[in-house]
């Protein structure tokens, strides 16, 4: 089982399920669709063998889909190989008979289900868990060249988690906090390659970001239920809760921190941006409404001032948070550029992820995009982050592979394969290691061009 959700169609419905799609690869889960298919795929026996492989199988009905004879054939399939069913209502049609007793999510008139149809298909999708206290060693795994690069060393962590899809490090670089489709937050010492101290529970739903403060003493996490958690890590091993969650705003689609953790900026299901004090829980901007469609993916400037978001339509819009004004819109992603975003060190470069597969760059002052698109993955991408020296962009997907680029001049400098779907990465404040986080419950580590030779992560 590839732990993916199968999305059933009809082609008339493709606009919308290019929405769903981005929807679900912003909020972790993988989702395979007949656009992933590649050039050369024998179509019916691609299909069946997706299909065996799903943990999921959801169906978007209309008048269009009843009537399809591939979608019929897709459903009739997925019945007999036991698959779990989850159908979306898109429009009102003639229920197939197979799916009358089952419950219908209602997304009629092109709405994009709820936070609880998202977090089941998280569940279906996670990995199993090791059993909490497990652990690996660091166990060193082989990185795959590119030509004329590097080849990074790699370092497997794992504790007892489902899905790593939110990373963060501690300011000196020793601590590693994971955010996992269970719920909980997970500590790694990232030099001792080791689970430290239990995990840290509170977030009502899986969780959307965490981030520490700068003195390094507490850890937050948000969940995609908009439950805002503190955490007192100054004993990794025996850490507790900083306070009761605060409630940032209900159900979420996306989540970030500045860099020192004082605030949160969220986008909820309501197509508005707030800024929360992480504090008090007190909303201190917005709620911003310009007509965005599911805010889906956001990032903040270095400086806090400005925020970048993303959604279901093929652009990236950019508010300046001190005034709550919308500055501008940078078009040019034909499946949207809601599955990721980052701002680079200096500002000046937003980087945005989508569907295609494709990572566009856009300069901020000059408001036009910065060279071609980087090209190389497979289907969506899942994750992004500049470097800490703004040279290099390190790109993840849920292609199974993680990309170095170099800044300057787009070219890629390194490939390597993790297996799974990947949907977060972060760099150690130093740059001098990678962490990455996806599909199955791994963490793994990577040296960087800036510690070249260093060996174990305890020497990078």
């Amino acid at each position: 089982m590839d732990r993916s959700v199968f999305l059933s169609y009809s082609r008339r419905d493709r606009p919308y399920v290019e929405k769903l799609a981005a929807l679900l690869a912003a909020a972790g889960v993988a989702a395979w669709w007949d656009f992933d298919l590649a050039v050369g795929d024998a179509f019916p026996d691609e299909l069946q063998d997706r299909i065996d492989a799903c943990a999921a199988f959801v169906v978007v009905l209309s008048p269009d889909a009843v009537s399809s004879a591939w979608v019929k054939n897709e459903l009739h399939y997925a019945l007999e190989r036991g698959k779990r069913i989850l159908p979306l209502m898109l429009a009102p049609c003639r229920v197939p008979l197979q799916l009358v007793s089952l419950h219908r999510e209602d997304v009629t008139g092109g709405r994009l289900p709820g936070a609880r149809f998202v977090d089941e298909l998280r569940g279906l999708t996670a990995p199993d868990a090791r059993a909490p206290g497990t652990q690996l060693p660091g166990t060193q795994l082989p990185g795959t060249q590119a030509p004329d690069a590097w080849a990074p060393d790699t370092w497997a962590l794992a504790g007892g988690h489902a899905a790593a899809v939110r990373l963060a490090f501690s300011p000196d670089g020793r601590m590693l906090a994971a955010g996992d489709n269970d719920a909980t937050v997970r500590l790694f010492d990232a030099a001792a390659t080791r689970l430290v101290g239990p995990p840290l529970q509170g977030c009502g739903t899986s969780v959307g970001a965490v981030a520490f403060t700068p003195d390094g003493r507490r850890l937050l996490g948000v969940g995609w239920d908009g439950s805002l958690c503190r955490w007192d890590v100054t004993d990794p091993e025996n850490p507790r809760e900083a306070g009761p969650p605060h409630s940032c705003g209900g159900s979420l689609y996306s989540a970030v921190f500045d860099r020192d953790a004082t605030y949160l900026a969220t986008g909820g299901q309501d197509d508005r941006l707030s800024v929360w004090d992480t504090t008090t829980g007190r909303r201190v901007a917005g709620p911003i409404v310009d007509g965005f469609p599911h805010l889906s993916a956001l990032a903040l400037s270095p400086d806090g001032r400005f925020a970048a978001a993303g959604g279901m339509d093929p652009c990236t819009r950019l508010w300046d948070l001190r005034t709550g004004l919308f500055l501008r819109m940078h078009t040019g992603n034909h499946l949207g550029t809601g599955t990721c975003l980052a701002f680079s060190p200096d500002g000046r470069l937003v980087a945005a992820g989508s569907l295609d597969g494709l990572v566009r760059l856009w300069d901020v002052p000059g408001n036009h995009p910065a060279g071609a698109p980087l090209t190389g993955h497979e289907g969506t991408i899942g994750a992004l982050a500049f470097s800490p020296d703004g040279r290099y962009l390190v790109s993840g997907g849920h292609d199974g592979t993680v990309r170095w680029w170099d800044r300057g001049t787009g070219r890629q400098i390194a490939l390597v394969r993790t297996g799974e779907a990947v949907f977060s990465c972060a760099f150690r404040p130093d740059g001098r290691l990678l962490a990455t986080g996806g599909m199955d419950p791994v963490v793994r580590l990577w040296t960087t061009p800036a510690s070249r030779g260093a060996g174990a992560p305890r020497d990078a």
